[in-house]
Parts: C-alpha cells; structure tokens; sequence
C-alpha cells in the first residue's frame, strides 16, 4: 500500500483539493490491477521454477 499511496500523493499535490477522493478512487482501482498482475506473474513464475529445477 505504500506505492499506493505514494502514487496518490504525487497526483494530489498536481490538483485541486475537491477532487482528492475522485483521484484516489481511479488510482486505487488502476493499481491494484497492476499489483495483481503482478503478484500473479511472480506466482507463476515461482511455480515454474519449483516444477522445473
């Protein structure tokens, strides 16, 4: 969640303050997508290694 919020605090410095809870709304959505794509390809990857060493 750090990322995250680094991330939200990079935008929120870039914009109003009304529109703080619409822009953590979008980045929350958009990077938690990317965190679990990511999570799933070193799954898959940890896996591949532990079938084939």
């Amino acid at each position: 969640m750090t990322i995250l919020q680094l991330f939200a605090m990079a935008e929120l410095q870039n914009r109003k303050p009304s529109d703080d809870k619409i822009i953590i709304a979008n980045l929350f959505i958009r990077y938690s997508f990317l965190y679990v794509k990511m999570w799933g390809f070193v799954f898959v990857m940890i896996n591949n290694c532990s079938k084939y060493p």
